[in-house]
Formats: C-alpha cells, sequence, structure tokens
C-alpha cells in the first residue's frame, strides 16, 4: 500500500505506517541472470496482491476532457496563494510535531476561512452552484503572485499520450477568465470549503511548491522565473504519475471512502505525509546538485524529479511455457515496476525522459522515495554509483571473491546524507527538539 518511503520526520501523527518502515533493498549478485529473474518474479508478486485494475472511462481519471472538469487541478496545480496560506512544516514546529491529522486540518481550515474573507468571498454558501477553481481563481487574481500566474499559465503546456492536449487550452482560457472576473459576488459551500483546505494542505503539487520554496528560497526571483515549469511538472510528469493503472490500483484501495479520485489523491497524501516526504527529498537533491551556480538549482532540480515520476516500467523478456509445457519460441515481456534489473544486460543507450539513459533513471529513480523498491545489480553496480538517499539494506545473493569487492558494495549506502544516519538523527533528535535548535529554518533538514 505504500507508494513511497516512509518520510524520516512527520508532522503530524502518523496512523498509515505505524511500525511499518517500507524499506528499499540493493541486491548485488555475480551471476548475470539474477537481477532479472528477481525484478520480475517480485513485480509480478507485487502488482498480483493490488486490486485488479479498473476499466473504462476512469483509466485516465485525471484527464482533460471537452466537458470542463477542473478536478485534475486539485492535484496537479501548483497554486502559489494556497502554498501561502497554510505550510504544514511550519506548524509542526510550532507545535512541536505534538499533534494529529486533524488539528492540522482545523488550523488550516482557519486559515482558509480567513484567506477567504479577505478576498471578499463568503464562507456561508449553503449549496456547490459555483465551481471550486473559479473560486481559487480570483484568490489567486487578488494574491501577489497574480503576474507570475497570467504569464506562466499560457507558458506551461500538457504533452500527452493517451488524450487531446488541445483540451488543456480550454482550461487555460476559462481559468484565465475567471481570474478576470471581479465583480460578481462568490459564495463556497462547507462541502467545497473541506475540498478547499484539504488541496491547501495535502496537494502533491502545492506541497511540491512549498518544498521548493523551502531550499531555493534564498535564490532571488526563482519562483517567478520558474513556476510556470513547475506547473509544466505537474500537469504532465505528476498528473500522469497518478494516472498509472498501479498508482491508481494503490490509491483506491487506501481511500475508499471518497468518490472522486482527486479527492481519494489527497486523502492518501494526507495519510502518507506528502510533504513531510517532498520536503526531505528536495533537501537530498539540493544538496547533491552542483551549487557554483544557486539560481540554476531550480532549473536541474524538476528535470530530475520529471524522469523519476516519468520513468516507464521495464519491460524484460522471459521465455514462458505452452500449453503443452514447451518453451515459447517468443519470449513474452513482463512489466517491471516495483523491482528494476540494473545488471549487465540492461540497455545503456535506451534514452528516458529528459534525454538520459534508462540505467541513470533508474538511479535516481532509486534515490528518490518512490517506486522501485528494490534494485538488482551484478558488478557494475558496486563501484562509482551511489544507492543511499533511501536505501539502507543490502543483500549479497552471493559473496564477492575478494573482501575490497564487499568493501565496495557497502560502501554504495554508506555515505553522507545516508537514510540510516537520517533514521538515527530522527531517533535522537525529535521534532520537538529540533523546533527549540532551529526554528528559522525553511526546511528542516537544513
Amino acid at each position: 500500500k505504500f507508494l513511497w518511503v516512509k518520510p524520516s520526520y512527520a508532522y503530524y501523527a502518523d496512523e498509515f505506517y505505524h511500525k511499518e518502515d517500507p524499506t528499499k533493498f540493493l541486491v548485488f549478485s555475480h551471476w548475470k541472470f539474477v537481477p532479472k529473474a528477481i525484478s520480475v518474479l517480485l513485480s509480478h508478486e507485487a502488482e498480483n496482491r493490488l486490486v485488479t485494475r479498473r476499466r473504462g472511462r476512469d483509466t485516465i481519471p485525471l484527464a482533460f476532457r471537452p466537458k470542463i472538469s477542473f478536478s485534475p487541478f486539485d492535484v496537479c496545480y501548483p497554486s502559489p496563494a494556497l502554498a501561502d496560506c497554510v505550510d504544514p512544516a511550519e506548524l509542526a514546529l510550532e507545535r512541536a510535531g505534538k499533534w494529529t491529522a486533524n488539528d492540522l486540518y482545523r488550523q488550516a481550515e482557519q486559515a482558509v476561512r480567513k484567506m477567504l474573507a479577505s478576498n471578499g468571498i463568503d464562507d456561508k454558501g449553503k449549496t456547490r452552484s459555483v465551481p471550486l477553481w473559479r473560486i481559487i481563481a480570483r484568490i489567486e487574481a487578488k494574491s501577489p503572485h497574480a503576474d507570475t500566474i497570467h504569464g506562466g499559465l499560457w507558458d506551461a503546456e500538457v504533452v500527452a499520450r493517451d488524450e487531446v492536449s488541445e483540451q488543456y487550452r480550454q482550461y487555460q482560457e476559462q481559468y484565465s477568465a475567471w481570474m478576470a472576473q471581479q465583480d460578481e459576488s462568490l459564495h463556497i459551500s462547507p462541502y467545497w470549503l473541506r475540498r478547499l483546505t484539504l488541496i491547501a494542505l495535502y496537494s502533491p503539487a502545492v506541497c511540491l511548491l512549498r518544498s521548493m520554496r523551502s531550499v531555493f528560497g534564498h535564490v532571488q526571483d526563482w519562483e517567478h522565473n520558474n513556476w510556470s515549469d513547475v506547473l509544466k511538472l505537474g500537469l504532465n510528469q505528476l498528473r500522469n504519475y497518478f494516472n498509472k493503472q498501479v498508482v491508481q490500483s494503490i490509491v483506491r484501495a487506501n481511500s475508499p471512502q471518497e468518490k472522486s479520485y482527486s479527492a481519494r489523491v489527497l486523502l492518501y497524501c494526507r495519510s502518507a505525509h506528502v510533504q513531510a516526504m517532498l520536503d526531505e527529498y528536495a533537501y537530498l537533491v539540493s544538496t547533491a546538485l552542483p551549487q557554483s551556480q544557486p539560481e540554476k538549482l531550480p532549473k536541474k532540480f524538476l528535470p530530475q524529479l520529471a524522469r523519476v515520476l516519468g520513468m516507464g516500467t521495464g519491460s524484460p523478456s522471459v521465455n514462458v511455457l505452452t500449453r503443452r509445457g514447451k518453451i515459447c519460441q517468443r519470449p513474452s515481456p513482463r512489466p517491471a515496476h516495483f523491482a528494476l534489473a540494473f545488471g549487465d544486460d540492461v540497455v545503456t543507450d535506451t534514452t528516458e525522459v529528459g534525454g538520459r539513459t534508462r540505467k541513470t533513471a533508474m538511479r535516481e529513480a532509486f534515490n528518490s522515495p518512490f517506486w522501485p523498491f528494490v534494485l538488482a545489480t551484478t558488478s557494475v553496480g558496486q563501484e562509482g554509483l551511489d544507492f543511499h538517499l533511501y536505501c539502507r539494506d543490502i543483500m549479497h545473493w552471493n559473496l564477492p571473491s575478494n573482501p575490497v569487492d564487499l568493501e565496495q558494495r557497502e560502501g554504495r549506502i554508506n555515505r553522507f546524507d545516508c537514510l540510516s544516519i537520517r533514521r538515527a538523527i530522527v531517533s535522537d533528535h525529535p521534532l520537538s527538539a529540533v523546533a527549540g535548535v532551529a526554528p528559522d529554518q525553511k526546511n528542516i533538514w537544513a
């Protein structure tokens, strides 16, 4: 049920992971067939444990369709105004992390009501007569970010595979028209107030924008210059990630109380502490990037995240038996997502998102909190490559012939900023201690 690794710090009481700590494994073997075997068998087993795939119109739930519905924006639109309204990390430090998700929600709802009142929006509405994103458009039009949004909204574009990307233009035009309408009185119903509060707290795109602020806030005008790139990532790689069948299955199984898929994503992100996860990951990536030109760091961070979210499943070919018990002459491709092979037989010149090789994309994905959770490799992965950011467990399928190679294997995860060190820090220094020592830090890990 886990789409990503448990964040080291949680900003509110955890009711999702409990004592479970989903772990990534790095598996070494000098037998070349082992990585592919592990990849195929573990991925097959993981997908068999998921809920049966849905078919029909819900195959792409977050789609831009001719009949305009702004529900995809709930997940993929990085609203600067909503990111300003509430910050779970800041509230967690104020309360030293001693509260529940319901406590955080009540605090956020008060901030949202105050934001609505300052923009002349009545929160005593009885029905959902006004679209929610029309209300958000009014808020953004009156925010300090209005010029950034007007320019960035038209700079971003949708690169779609399974839908007509031109449909997004209708959404752009509608949203711009709503931002321009300032004379009509607006009311928000209790239903939309709850959804608006959930979006402000747990929308992956809004949380990503807050995380980037926490690590790139020192770079002058970075948000004005890069907001359209954040929007483009949200509209494409982030939206496509939550449209993946395997992700849909996990989200639907763990948020059954909502009919809307976008609402289910928000509730899953609440349960799985998406803000804490992204804050930790953004800090790690920012420190790993070259620091010579700070103003270019956001431009380097976003493509890496895009490659992680946009990396397709592997399709290793395996020999299968026919009904008569004979080996089929044509190997059959099998999807591999939960576990990937990083062996000698992996094609090195196949490009992924951003023109990088698949091996580079696999390494970046394994060094992220997202899937894959298992990376199996031969000796090609035991020297010069780092796998330490979200992995603290190595499995030796068989031992190398000399102790130097064994030390090289262990060195892939025993490094600066590694997961083991971060877990130890959290054990020795809970959030209540961090709040007193570094109250001015925008990012807890800094």
